[in-house]
């Protein structure tokens, strides 16, 4: 199959979107698919036209327009993307979206007018201000919730915010995105003894939450007390980075609360393999990969109960849910103390995979394909 996925932002960027449409695409072409990225984002900062360039052998087509802030829009895609559409004739293009992300809508019309077959995916939690009132605008507009395309997000609460936004009439699939599985098993082994080790891992910025994880984990080391033996590191870098060494500084915690800053997959890895606990501070996460990754690593998840993370687990289980940051800092807690709930979680963990192995997901995907191929027929 013919398969081109278009996204305003690509490699060098940065992010989970980013890194699952590089991964689908990668997973597709050793599957045998004839695979190609159409992207808004230039090849290198600041780069702008259009250029071809490989990634691991996918075809990357940019077109990238000179905008205020590097923003990763074309304001007048059309064209390219019409030149690019009659020049590959795929069998089905992917269409991957965030909050508002022009160049990608813009190719999403285009696709509906020449009725292509598309599946648009949703990667975040669209908030009532900013995403579902003007996409609801925007539909009594244009209609776009009519248009020939399967509309998908990543997770149900993902999809719950687009059929909002089309007057709750509109079918939104769920297309969850997928996780390396064996990449991240070699670190769930038996636990060696010694302190609890409760790791967490995501960008230092506001939406991430880092300083309520940092105040729910510095609760809990408190209500724990001095005696009970517990190790926290935090991963990642951001804007808030300064900030939390800062706040753990301030706090005293430098002696069981480590903040590294960014680490490779290989350090995540030998990270995990030492670790217990992962804890997932989101709200209105649209899907959580690190939070499949680590219980794919064996460790027993805490995560609050408002995420497209918590979706996938199961309370008692495969971890704790926690309705707030109190309950967060408690369920932590007691993690910490009570051992034999922790050997049971991270025993099943250990043992049975999470749901969104690459398999799965591309099994899944070529469903979500197939539909889209019967909305044009």
């Amino acid at each position: 199959m013919r398969i081109l996925h278009v996204t305003d932002c690509y490699f060098p960027r940065l992010g989970g979107l980013e890194v699952q449409v590089h991964q689908l695409s990668q997973q597709q072409r050793a599957a045998g698919h004839q695979v190609a990225v159409l992207t808004a984002t230039g090849e290198t900062a600041g780069a702008h036209g259009r250029s071809v360039t490989r990634d691991q052998g996918v075809p990357v087509f940019r077109m990238a327009a000179r905008m205020p802030g590097r923003l990763p829009v074309h304001p007048w895609p059309w064209p390219h993307a019409r030149d690019l559409l009659a020049r590959l004739e795929p069998d089905v293009i992917q269409l991957h979206i965030g909050g508002l992300t022009p160049s990608t809508q813009a190719v999403a019309a285009l696709a509906a007018a020449q009725e292509r077959p598309a599946v648009l995916t949703v990667h975040s939690v669209w908030r009532e201000h900013t995403a579902v009132r003007p996409y609801g605008l925007l539909d009594r507009l244009i209609g776009w919730s009519r248009w020939p395309i399967h509309y998908t997000a990543v997770s149900h609460l993902a999809a719950d915010r687009v059929r909002q936004a089309a007057g709750g009439q509109l079918e939104v699939g769920v297309l969850r995105n997928g996780v390396d599985v064996d990449e991240w098993r070699q670190a769930a082994v038996p636990r060696a003894g010694g302190p609890v080790h409760v790791v967490s891992a995501g960008r230092g910025a506001p939406r991430k939450r880092l300083m309520p994880l940092l105040t729910a984990l510095e609760s809990a080391a408190r209500a724990l007390g001095p005696d009970v033996p517990l190790r926290v590191t935090v991963a990642g870098e951001g804007p808030a980075l300064a900030a939390a060494r800062e706040f753990v500084a301030e706090r005293g915690l430098s002696d069981r609360l480590h903040l590294p800053g960014r680490l490779s997959r290989a350090e995540l890895i030998a990270l995990y393999r030492d670790a217990d606990v992962y804890v997932a501070p989101g709200v209105d996460d649209a899907f959580s990969v690190a939070v499949q990754e680590a219980q794919a690593a064996g460790l027993a998840i805490v995560s609050r109960s408002q995420s497209g993370a918590a979706e996938l687990l199961e309370d008692g289980v495969t971890g704790l849910l926690a309705p707030d940051d109190d309950a967060l800092s408690r369920a932590v807690a007691r993690l910490v103390t009570d051992a034999d709930l922790l050997e049971r979680i991270t025993a099943h963990n250990r043992q049975v995979p999470p749901q969104t192995a690459w398999p799965q997901v591309l099994t899944a995907t070529m469903a979500a394909y197939e539909h889209a191929l019967t909305l044009v027929r």
